[in-house]
């Protein structure tokens, strides 16, 4: 090709403003600001302990199955006798429901 060719072609990534590259430098820059604080993020919930505390009736009822498992591996000798059963209590608030 002769030197008229060449200056005459037009060119395809032609940018006479000089407005392409600072678009695309102010999209990386936002990118990986974006991509450092979610990484910063997800690394601090890897070492934060999360502090989740069960209702109030669920740890009641773990704590009452814990001393009815404790119970049960005692000896019989040492075992303690119920009181009232858990039906019989239900029996007790369902009649006292329906009077």
């Amino acid at each position: 090709m002769s030197k008229i060719d060449q200056e005459n072609r037009a060119y395809v990534f032609l940018d006479p403003g000089g407005k392409r590259w600072p678009r695309l430098r102010r999209i990386l820059v936002l990118l990986g600001v974006m991509v450092f604080l979610g990484l910063v993020l997800f690394i601090q919930t890897l070492f934060v302990r999360p502090e989740l505390q069960l209702p109030m009736n669920v740890r009641k009822l773990k704590g009452q199955l814990k001393a009815l498992s404790s119970n049960q591996r005692q000896s019989p000798r040492n075992r303690r006798l119920p009181g009232k059963s858990i039906i019989q209590k239900a029996s007790r608030c369902r009649n006292g429901w329906q009077n």
